[in-house]
């Protein structure tokens, strides 16, 4: 069964969000993996959703803050609200737009960095460790 759910998941990242370098869709299932570990997730009709709370108003299948939902609005210039980070494929598209601006190479190192902790040059080792245990 959670090998259908991963299936599916990334049969809808591939479908319905663009992309120019498999390295970035590889990262993405290691962060999901790592932040949610694919759980919570429902389908209704076209739409999947994860219903997953973390720590301090993480949400969704990527454990997005209000200061992520707020920096993807002021890259794009969408109003997009916290509560989209339940929309799987929204939370796709915040991780991937602002990973892009912020960490266009996409490194590893550099993308755990201001994922979990907001700025490129902060450093959590164990977070790190986890994502590259996840890319394996």
């Amino acid at each position: 069964m959670r090998l259908l759910i991963i299936l599916l998941l990334f049969f809808i990242v591939v479908t319905n969000v663009k992309s120019q370098d498999n390295k970035e869709y590889l990262i993405l299932i290691a962060f999901i993996k790592t932040e949610s570990n694919f759980k919570y997730l429902k389908k209704y009709g076209e739409i999947v959703m994860c219903f997953s709370k973390g720590a301090k108003n993480d949400w969704g299948i990527l454990q997005i803050t209000p200061i992520m939902v707020k920096e993807y609005n002021n890259i794009t210039g969408e109003k997009l609200k916290h509560s989209d980070c339940f929309y799987v494929k929204k939370s796709i598209k915040i991780f991937l737009t602002v990973q892009r601006i912020h960490n266009p190479d996409f490194n590893i190192k550099k993308a755990a960095n201001f994922w979990n902790c907001g700025s490129i040059s902060k450093h959590n080792s164990k977070y790190y460790k986890n994502i590259l245990s996840n890319l394996k």
